[in-house]
């Protein structure tokens, strides 16, 4: 049997108190203050964030992704696995986030000199010029197929900062009910082996549209992936079930309820932008929430 010494364990944490200001090389800020003290920023670990649809859950894992992507350091890469979008929706969604011109003027190219210019010279076209973005497409994405891409671009001298599957369902569809363990746990030995936060959407079922609170629960979820997951996000927008007024500007209220954590549960008032699919902090300075390099 594995015993640890608490003696060790306490100078362990001690010494953490003395070199709080050093930055965890595997931390990766959420760009979202609250949530990075509560939660210490993405780490290595199965992360799941849930909603029902027209949520935000895409929104929310592509506004994470530009996160990243915007703190980047040389030779690291993020990997972004989806079963919905094109690999070009993707890119025009970011490219939105990033510079905060609509979509749809994105979409349909009907950029003027001078959003072209800002499109052109953001830091993040340069990034995703650069290959520091892997899109991985769902047709041809299980777990080894993502271990084998990792453990490749180690070979090839690449860190693997962050992983995205956008949406976990994506993986477990494939398999028997009783599979999804083994599913979890091998997503989470790949997330501890290579150091490398992982992070999945998972839509939910319908059942809590049949009950009077619209909030998530834990216990909406296959208790299984509850008890891998080291950390369980849920997304609502109370406009959408008419808890609230619907806002007259472009920002729409999004709660983001921290259900499962290694410390502190709380709700998180976050913004969604409907023009650029941007999810932020809900404050005055909701553009300007998104950390950049």
């Amino acid at each position: 049997m594995k015993t640890t010494s608490i003696q060790t364990l306490m100078n362990t944490i001690l010494d953490s108190y003395l070199n709080q200001d050093e930055v965890d090389p595997n931390f990766r800020s959420t760009g979202i203050s609250k949530l990075d003290f509560m939660t210490s920023g993405w780490k290595p670990g199965v992360s799941i964030v849930s909603a029902r649809p027209s949520m935000g859950l895409t929104a929310f894992a592509l506004t994470q992704v530009y996160q990243v992507l915007s703190n980047l350091k040389e030779n690291e890469v993020v990997i972004y696995l989806s079963d919905k979008d094109s690999s070009t929706a993707i890119m025009h969604r970011l490219l939105s986030i990033a510079t905060q011109i609509d979509l749809s003027i994105i979409q349909n190219g009907k950029l003027n000199k001078e959003e072209y210019e800002q499109v052109k010279s953001h830091p993040i076209t340069r990034q995703l010029k650069d290959d520091n973005l892997i899109i991985m497409k769902d047709n041809v994405s299980t777990v080894y197929n993502l271990r084998s891409l990792v453990h490749d671009l180690k070979q090839d001298g690449k860190k693997t900062v962050m992983i995205f599957i956008d949406s976990l369902q994506s993986l477990l569809y494939r398999v028997r009910s009783q599979e999804i363990k083994d599913v979890m746990l091998d997503l989470n030995l790949l997330s501890e082996e290579y150091d490398c936060p992982l992070v999945c959407t998972m839509p939910m079922g319908r059942s809590l549209e049949h009950r009077e609170s619209k909030y998530p629960r834990l216990t909406d979820f296959d208790t299984k992936m509850v008890n891998i997951a080291s950390r369980v996000f849920f997304l609502m927008r109370p406009d959408y079930y008419q808890l609230i007024d619907a806002s007259e500007g472009d920002i729409s209220e999004t709660h983001l309820v921290v259900a499962k954590n290694e410390g502190q549960l709380d709700t998180i008032m976050l913004g969604m932008n409907r023009k650029t699919l941007t999810m932020g902090e809900l404050d005055s300075n909701f553009t300007q929430n998104l950390t950049l390099s």
